[in-house]
């Protein structure tokens, strides 16, 4: 009777990180995981809880104070991350009143003929009063 050896196949530490974020970040099965990179489904299977059980080990150390405080943190900032987005939009246009325009008006652009300030009146407030001059229909 002929026995072959069994020949055990070797993995790399970076081969097995690799597989096992296959399996995580895509979200797929580990059997699929297994047949697209021709590895045992049980073998595959065995480093998922390996490295998971080594992420719970590392999120123990956290107390109680710093998971508070950790999430209090990841809330203020998708808060400012959504009050800079808002403060990127531009601003909408505010509606704006109608202008009446009638052809037969027009206004003294030039300032000629201001009102002075006279001594015994009360003083302009802010603005400086203008005139304004109506001008009849022009000849075309």
């Amino acid at each position: 009777m002929l026995t072959m050896g069994n020949t055990r196949r070797e993995f790399t530490p970076e081969f097995k990180d690799e597989a096992v974020k296959l399996v995580i970040n895509t979200g797929r099965a580990v059997a699929t995981g297994a047949r697209e990179l021709g590895v045992n489904e049980a073998t595959l299977g065995r480093w998922v809880n390996l490295f998971e059980a080594s992420q719970d080990a590392s999120e123990a150390g956290i107390t109680e104070t710093e998971k508070a405080e950790l999430l209090r943190l990841r809330k203020e900032n998708a808060d400012l991350k959504l009050n800079r987005a808002f403060l990127k939009k531009p601003p909408s246009s505010s509606p704006k009143k109608p202008r009446i325009r009638t052809p037969s008006v027009r206004t003294d652009a030039g300032g000629e003929d201001q009102l002075q300030h006279r001594p015994h009146g009360p003083p302009p407030r802010r603005f400086p009063f203008g005139l304004l001059r109506l001008a009849g229909p022009q000849p075309v």
